[in-house]
């Protein structure tokens, strides 16, 4: 999308006028984080770079097929593959055929089912008290 929406300018100017009084909000590019996308954001980075999976400032497309996770298409050693696993479950992310965590250099983490070309299907699934799941 070339233009900014409505609903986006909507959003980044009550983030700019109210970011005070909202601390747990984090902007991510075009809209806001709630708190628990912000804390699997985080944890996941911390807990990529420190298995060596990807760089600090790295993107991370974390891929699920059948029983299989990839990482940035590599399939985790022994048992990290469980550790990340168990650790998006925890978040409430359950794997499917096309489901994706996409996390960009810039902070923004995106949930949701992908086609082969990486085209979002339908709604992406957003964590947290404030928005709705995809369900």
């Amino acid at each position: 999308m070339k233009y900014p929406t409505v609903v986006t300018i909507l959003c980044t100017l009550f983030f700019l006028n109210f970011s005070n009084d909202c601390p747990e909000c984090v902007t991510s590019d075009t809209f806001l984080l709630s708190t628990e996308e912000t804390v699997l954001r985080d944890e996941l980075r911390r807990e990529l770079v420190a298995d060596q999976l990807v760089g600090n400032h790295e993107g991370v497309k974390i891929e699920f097929e059948f029983h299989d996770l990839f990482i940035n298409e590599v399939i985790p050693t022994g048992g990290l593959m469980a550790k990340y696993q168990s650790l998006l479950r925890m978040h409430g992310i359950e794997a499917g055929p096309q489901r994706q965590v996409l996390i960009s250099p810039s902070g923004k983490i995106e949930i949701g089912d992908y086609d082969d070309w990486g085209q979002l299907l339908g709604a992406p699934i957003r964590l947290g008290k404030a928005v709705a799941s995809a369900k």
